[in-house]
């Protein structure tokens, strides 16, 4: 019994490690500031660090909600034009660029 148990532990322990190393490390990006989404980058679009994501209308005019943190590109929008998003809300996945 004890083998079968630290069989099927090891066996659970190598599948993560595997999926965790061939796993692409999709990051999550936060809007910094609420607003109406007015412009959005594409998904599959390639982004140089400082671009902007996701672009939304405020109370005093249209600025950028979330910004690349380094080279990317995106593999996911989560929000749309036209959307009413919120601070903190993610807004996109990206995926980081190989080195």
């Amino acid at each position: 019994m004890k083998k079968a148990l630290m069989f099927g532990l090891f066996l659970g322990i190598m599948i993560f490690a595997v999926h965790a190393l061939t796993a692409e490390a999709a990051v999550d990006v936060k809007s910094g500031i609420g607003g109406t989404v007015t412009w959005r980058a594409e998904p599959g679009s390639a982004l140089a660090a400082g671009a902007e994501i996701v672009r939304v209308r405020t109370l005093t005019g249209e600025v950028a909600a979330a910004r690349a943190e380094e080279d990317c590109s995106v593999s996911e929008m989560l929000v749309s034009v036209g959307d009413d998003i919120t601070a903190g809300q993610v807004v996109a996945r990206l995926k980081k660029q190989d080195e």
